[in-house]
C-alpha cells in the first residue's frame, strides 16, 4: 500500500511555503497529501512561476489553527479535500505540472485563500480549495504554474 496504489479520496495541507516578485514571481511550498484509499501520506514540494498582483511576498506560510479553535481550546483537522478527477496514486502526481492560486495577508498569523491543481492529460484534480489560517508574514496574490516533486512517502494514512 502506498507509493503504487491509487484512491479519489486526497486531501491535502499546506505546510510551509515561500515567494518573492512584483508582477512576476517564483515561489515554492511543502505539502503533505494523504489517502485513506491508498494507504499513504506523502510530502511535495510545489515549485512554480507566474503572475501576482501588487507587491507579492511571503516568508513562512505554515499551517494555523482558527481563531475559532483557539478560544475553545479544539484542534481541527488542517487537511483538505482535492477535487480528484479520478484515482490516482502518489507516483502519478510526481513531476507533475501544477497550479496554484493564492490571496494572503499575514503579519505572523493570517489567512490564505488557495487553490491548487495537478495535471494537464490526465487531469488528476481540478482547482481544489485548500484555504486556510496560516503564520508567517505575507501579502501576496498570485496565480502560478509550476512542478509536484515528491520528496517522501509513507505507508500510512
Amino acid at each position: 500500500m502506498g507509493f503504487n496504489d491509487i484512491g479519489d479520496d486526497w486531501q491535502a495541507c499546506g505546510v510551509a511555503s515561500a515567494s518573492v516578485g512584483a508582477a512576476i514571481g517564483g515561489s515554492f511550498g511543502f505539502w503533505e497529501f494523504r489517502s485513506k484509499d491508498a494507504n499513504c501520506r506523502a510530502t511535495f514540494v510545489f515549485g512554480a512561476v507566474g503572475f501576482g498582483v501588487g507587491f507579492n511576498g511571503s516568508l513562512g506560510g505554515g499551517v494555523a489553527p482558527s481563531p475559532s479553535d483557539v478560544a475553545h481550546g479544539t484542534v481541527s483537522d488542517p487537511f483538505a479535500d482535492l477535487n480528484c478527477s479520478r484515482k490516482f496514486a502518489a507516483h502519478d502526481l510526481d513531476w507533475t505540472l501544477g497550479q496554484m492560486s493564492n490571496l494572503a495577508a499575514s503579519a505572523c498569523y493570517g489567512y490564505q485563500s488557495t487553490t491548487i491543481a495537478a495535471g494537464k492529460s490526465p487531469e488528476l484534480f481540478s482547482a481544489s480549495d485548500v484555504s486556510g489560517w496560516s503564520t508567517g508574514i505575507a501579502l501576496s496574490g498570485s496565480a502560478q504554474w509550476g512542478l509536484w516533486k515528491m520528496l517522501s512517502c509513507t505507508h500510512y494514512y
